[in-house]
């Protein structure tokens, strides 16, 4: 939408076009896809009926906007051949920037363009590249802002509701909010602008927790605190969705603190006030808010936020994955029994974060890097971060080099652009002076994380390259920040579950193995978006998206036929132990933050796998977490493995080729 335009702008994909387009692509239909679907800016082209007819771009045209940003062409100062060098590793898909800098990078100084919003400015600053981000709950209000911030800015978000944090708010006021679209004495009139919903939740909590000062004096719990809000902006400009979406997330959070009036808000509320508020905040866009909620592991509501053998659950609770932050598994505060249930079928198994361990070390061995003053992580959990820190990321697609000269060539160039990107201004966003003093702390830190993807499709020798790689890496860092009168970096590289990238490229994802020779890949789409049409033109299964409670989300979920490369080890031919074996591998002789896994797992494997976290998990596993490999419970799920005959046959019903 358009503001108060009477026009709309519907975007659309010549079918023949595309398939040109997908010609030597590595991932393929399915991933030129979800490349059209999630970086490809859209192209003026017409008007017609009133409405702006636009195209999106195609792989190379994304690829040369990237290149002409004022990023690579001023701050990174690439010599003539490092520049054509850059642009060839990147069409070649032997590496590339994260999806950030995909979708946004460059928009500002492309004139054909189209913003998907008018009223945000399109900027090269340096949140719209930010990838990773971390907020402790130690505020009532702050954290749920920063969040929501840097989840509309696209970058997932990690946040901690342990008690050492949570323990700090005021108690919860009495509230009664109350929605007055026609008076003129509202107490907040809510904008056209997702920058103004969050300043309506930034109101809202700051009355739920005495924080308003136009507020009533009252004591907390004595009568009710009145809050009116106005929505008429919206209904002028907005959609029924939007109006839809905000009057939701009002009531579910009444639901979570009106129970809490007058007494400490707990950590599970802080979860679900934060997973009403991120999504709602981001609600249509393309991407869904991507958050990590860490808890204590003796938190018994914590470790049953997610158990749904207990009774029903809230729909919020599936915005987050669920980590618990645990340094020692075998001493008498480790794990309790309590967060072994998860993992028997009857809920989702929440991960691990061992923060000592990120503070410690860089690879494991190495404690000349120290990371002391991380206090959570990303909402993959690749990167250990600061409160209120955020950090960029790039991607080494590890079986496409065919020799260490050039896997070392693309490592240094992901380097440089990932370095330079710190010295971007932070754009409008950076009025703000809450993300404005998040910039400072990245500046000084200056983390990336370079990751690898496609390792369980890479050769012994491939894999042999990387630990060489790194150190010359982190000699080059000390040269580089150097001469340039930069801060060397605290963290250089990572291995992120690498989804969305990993299917562009047609790669195993980040360091996880095949999940079976033939799949059904599942992929979510927005209801509007342009490629489910041709989706349903090539007879691929669309269905509608189901969420916790079994009832419509509004999106559109699109199931594409996938073989594996038959060189790749898959998820049934390796171990859960064998997994981690890999974690630890690439712990010690890759990543010097983390390792961000989902272990594929068997009930009957749980036992090898306690018995092998109390041997390793102290000092090999910043972080980790596990998926029960088949009964996992999970609707829709994005891996559903098939026979050969069942992929043949969707391959030619589909008109797709079997290659």
């Amino acid at each position: 939408r358009k503001g108060a335009s009477t026009n709309t702008m519907v975007a659309t994909i010549d079918a023949a076009l595309l398939r040109n387009e997908v010609e030597g692509f590595r991932g393929g239909m399915l991933g030129y896809t979800v490349f059209k679907r999630t970086y490809a800016a859209p192209l003026m082209q017409s008007s017609k009926n009133n409405d702006d007819v636009v195209t999106t771009e195609s792989f190379q045209q994304c690829i040369q906007r990237l290149m002409n940003s004022e990023l690579v062409q001023k701050h990174c100062a690439l010599s003539e051949s490092d520049h054509k060098l850059l642009r060839r590793f990147m069409l070649e898909q032997n590496c590339s920037l994260s999806g950030r800098y995909l979708q946004s990078l460059g928009l500002s100084t492309t004139s054909s363009t189209v913003d998907e919003n008018k009223q945000k400015k399109n900027d090269d600053g340096f949140y719209p590249l930010s990838s990773c981000a971390f907020t402790a709950v130690s505020d009532p209000v702050q954290p749920f802002v920063y969040a929501a911030r840097l989840s509309l800015h696209g970058a997932g978000v990690g946040y901690s509701v342990q008690r050492q944090y949570v323990d700090q708010l005021p108690e919860v006021q009495k509230v009664h909010p109350t929605r007055e679209d026609d008076s003129p004495n509202a107490d907040f009139v809510v904008p056209d602008s997702r920058e103004g919903w969050i300043r309506f939740f930034e109101l809202l909590l700051s009355t739920y927790f005495g924080r308003n000062p136009a507020a009533s004096t009252a004591g907390a719990g004595e009568c009710d605190q009145p809050f009116s809000y106005s929505l008429h902006l919206l209904k002028e400009s907005g959609s029924a969705a939007d109006i839809q979406g905000l009057e939701r997330a009002v009531s579910n959070l009444a639901s979570v603190l009106e129970p809490r009036a007058g007494k400490k808000a707990r950590p599970i509320d802080c979860m679900d006030m934060m997973n009403i508020i991120a999504p709602a905040v981001v609600l249509g866009r393309t991407r869904r808010a991507a958050l990590l909620a860490i808890g204590d592991a003796d938190d018994v509501d914590f470790l049953r936020a997610k158990r749904w053998d207990l009774g029903n659950l809230p729909l919020w609770r599936s915005a987050s994955n669920n980590s618990v932050a645990c340094d020692d598994i075998n001493n008498n505060k480790g794990l309790p029994e309590e967060f072994w249930e998860g993992y028997m079928g009857k809920g989702e198994a929440m991960g691990l974060i061992n923060l000592n361990l990120f503070r410690s070390c860089g690879r494991v061995g190495e404690t000349k890097y120290p990371d002391p003053k991380v206090q959570g992580v990303s909402a993959c959990a690749e990167q250990g971060l600061n409160h209120e820190e955020v950090s960029c990321l790039a991607e080494l697609m590890l079986p496409t080099f065919t020799s260490p000269e050039q896997l070392w060539e693309a490592t240094r160039l992901m380097y440089t652009v990932c370095k330079c990107t710190y010295l971007l201004d932070g754009g409008a966003a950076a009025s703000e002076q809450q993300l404005a003093n998040s910039l400072k702390t990245a500046r000084k830190n200056f983390r990336m994380g370079i990751g690898v993807t496609g390792y369980m499709e890479a050769s012994e020798e491939q894999k042999s390259w990387l630990s060489a790689n790194y150190e010359q890496l982190r000699a080059y860092d000390e040269i580089y920040a150097k001469d340039r009168g930069l801060a060397p970096s605290i963290k250089l590289t990572t291995v992120k579950p690498s989804g969305t990238l990993s299917i562009l490229s047609g790669n195993t994802p980040g360091c996880h193995p095949g999940y079976s020779r033939y799949f059904i890949r599942r992929v979510r789409f927005n209801p509007d978006c342009a490629v489910l049409k041709k989706c349903r033109a090539m007879n691929l299964t669309v269905e509608a998206e189901r969420g916790f409670d079994g009832k419509p989300t509004g999106r559109q979920v699109v199931e594409f036929p996938c073989q594996t490369p038959p060189h790749t080890q898959l998820a049934e031919q390796t171990s859960a132990i064998d997994q981690l074996e890999v974690v630890r591998r690439l712990q010690s002789e890759w990543s010097d933050s983390a390792v961000s896994v989902t272990v594929y797992y068997r009930l009957e494997e749980l036992d090898d796998i306690r018995q092998w976290l109390a041997q390793h998990y102290n000092e090999n596993i910043k972080a980790c977490s596990f998926l029960l490999h088949c009964d996992h419970g999970f609707d829709q799920a994005p891996y559903e493995k098939i026979s050969e005959s069942d992929f043949l046959e969707m391959q030619s019903t589909r008109g797709l080729s079997t290659s």
